[in-house]
C-alpha cells in the first residue's frame, strides 16, 4: 500500500496507524519501503536519512535506517520504525525523508498509535 507525500491521515490500511500498543509493554515495529519510481537514481540526503518529528516524536524510533542513500531507478530500500508509547492516548508524529526528488522532497507522512493500559489479570 502506497503512502502519498504529505499524507496527514494515518491509516491501518497503509500501516501508518499502529493501533493500540500497551504503555511500557512490547513495542510494535513496522517496516516501510522507499520506492524510486523515477527513471534516474534517487539520493536520500537528510540528516538523519529518516527523521521523526511532531508532538510525540519520542514515542517513535527509527530502528533500522535505509541500507543505501542511493536508490537506483525502479529500486527500493526499507527502514524500520518502532512505536513504544510513553503515555496513554493517541500519540502523533511525522516522518520526513529528504532526497534529490525534484517535486517530493521532503517526503512527509503522519503516523500515530494509541497507548493503552495492560489488561488486568
Amino acid at each position: 500500500m502506497s503512502i502519498v507525500n504529505n499524507d496527514t491521515t494515518p491509516s491501518s490500511a497503509d500501516f501508518t496507524d499502529y493501533g493500540n500498543v500497551q504503555v511500557a509493554g512490547a513495542p510494535l515495529t513496522r517496516t516501510f519501503t522507499i520506492q524510486n519510481v523515477g527513471d534516474e537514481s534517487l539520493t536520500l540526503n537528510g540528516t538523519p536519512l529518516v527523521s521523526v518529528g511532531g508532538a510525540n516524536a519520542a514515542d517513535f524510533t527509527v530502528t533500522t535506517l535505509p541500507a543505501s542513500t542511493n536508490i537506483a531507478a525502479a529500486g527500493n530500500t526499507t527502514f524500520q520504525l518502532r512505536f513504544a508509547p510513553s503515555a496513554l492516548g493517541v500519540r502523533n508524529a511525522t516522518i520526513t525523508i529528504a532526497s534529490t526528488d525534484p517535486d517530493e522532497s521532503p517526503y512527509t507522512f503522519a503516523i500515530r498509535g494509541t497507548g493503552v493500559r495492560a489488561p488486568k489479570i
